[in-house]
């Protein structure tokens, strides 16, 4: 986080925001290549933290509220210039996709729960719930 001119870092909310993502191959060069591709990267250590994979444009490291403002100016510019337009959405709306698109994939839910950092599983089997209701409403539609 970026507060009063200096950067600070914040505990997750739970406990269970600590955790490893894993990520498939493609994803992996995805971010080598963000790393390989980028300029003006200024050297931080923020509690001992270094290598951070997103920046800013003066190469210093995103933080949250810089990234939604980032994330909704970069499909302002895309519907600017496109005929179809992107919905306005957020990084956190990314992050319900996944959890959607994962549990379609009949991911296990304590798998699921662990990935997404959720305390309590009732939380991953409500959004699990949800996508279940939803498929049957698609499918008594068609």
């Amino acid at each position: 986080m970026f507060d009063k001119g200096s950067y600070r870092t914040e505990k997750p909310k739970t406990d269970n925001g600590i955790r490893k993502i894993p990520m498939n191959e493609s994803v992996r060069n995805a971010l080598k290549a963000e790393i390989h591709n980028r300029e003006n990267v200024q050297s931080v250590t923020l509690d001992g933290y270094t290598d951070f994979v997103f920046l800013n444009k003066k190469g210093l490291p995103m933080y949250g509220t810089a990234y939604s403002v980032d994330f909704s100016n970069m499909i302002k510019k895309y519907n600017k210039h496109h005929k179809e337009k992107l919905p306005k959405i957020s990084p956190h709306n990314l992050r319900h996709t996944f959890c959607t698109n994962m549990a379609n994939k009949n991911m296990p839910p304590k798998a699921l729960q662990y990935i997404m950092g959720h305390k309590d599983i009732t939380t991953t089997l409500d959004i699990m719930h949800m996508v279940q209701r939803n498929l049957l409403k698609l499918l008594w539609n068609h």
